[in-house]
């Protein structure tokens, strides 16, 4: 995929430059996605040996990672897609916030890292042109 293309355009102008040394821009935000989705995995991992204390420690981490993706979204120049990621942001800190009052907490881990993931693959798909096959994926984790 090229960046002629709209969406990709509007994805990344949804953000303020962000930059790094070795990073693109795309890849720095495609790499917090991916630690949503490693820490959402590891506060529920925590949760399910009974330390709280580790999983809120992951939870918060992955609210920080939220965070700094909501602070650096521009609204005006991301259009729809800014908007999309707006309340996709709103939608996962509220539901991370109330994770207690939730009846099945594993369960509900589940949902936040499934309603995540599309989320994360179609950064990785902006990036890369296309999902990597099973075999590439497993191979970097």
């Amino acid at each position: 995929m090229t960046t002629d293309n709209p969406s990709y355009t509007h994805a990344s102008s949804a953000y303020q430059q962000t930059s790094d040394e070795n990073l693109e821009p795309m890849e720095i935000i495609l790499e917090l996605f991916k630690g949503i989705l490693k820490f959402l995995e590891q506060a529920k991992s925590a949760y399910q040996k009974d330390d709280l204390e580790q999983m809120t420690y992951f939870l918060d981490r992955t609210f920080k990672v939220i965070e700094a993706l909501h602070a650096h979204l521009d609204m005006e120049a991301g259009k729809k897609e800014a908007e999309f990621l707006q309340e996709f942001y709103v939608i996962m800190m509220g539901r991370m916030g109330k994770i207690f009052d939730r009846p099945d907490i594993p369960r509900e881990f589940d949902q936040l890292i499934a309603y995540a993931t599309p989320v994360y693959e179609q950064w990785y798909v902006l990036t890369h042109g296309a999902l990597p096959n099973a075999s590439e994926a497993s191979a970097t984790g």
